[in-house]
């Protein structure tokens, strides 16, 4: 994960880093590359049980993916926010 701090200039270096990244952490939140998340829960019934937890953060109904954009990253691809406190809320459970 690449810590993302919004609205600063990235350098090449920087973005270089963030395409090669499995996902980032920006105001406390991690959003995550759909490919990458889709190898750690495999299946669509178990995201479909995160985003009914509401450990998968949504902004529409349709999806469990977010629409952001990050620094170094050309346009506005979709992410799996994942809120780190209902996680955590979950997990001791």
């Amino acid at each position: 994960m690449v810590v993302v701090k919004p609205k600063q200039k990235v350098t090449e270096e920087q973005a270089c880093t963030r395409q090669k990244a499995d996902g980032f952490k920006i105001n406390g939140e991690i959003h995550v590359k759909p490919d990458r998340f889709k190898s750690w829960i495999p299946t669509k019934r178990q995201r479909n049980a995160l985003k009914e937890q509401k450990i998968i953060l949504t902004e529409r109904e349709d999806t469990a993916t977010v629409e952001r954009k990050i620094g170094g990253i050309k346009g506005k691809p979709r992410y799996y926010a994942i809120d780190v406190r209902a996680l955590r809320r979950l997990a001791s459970e």
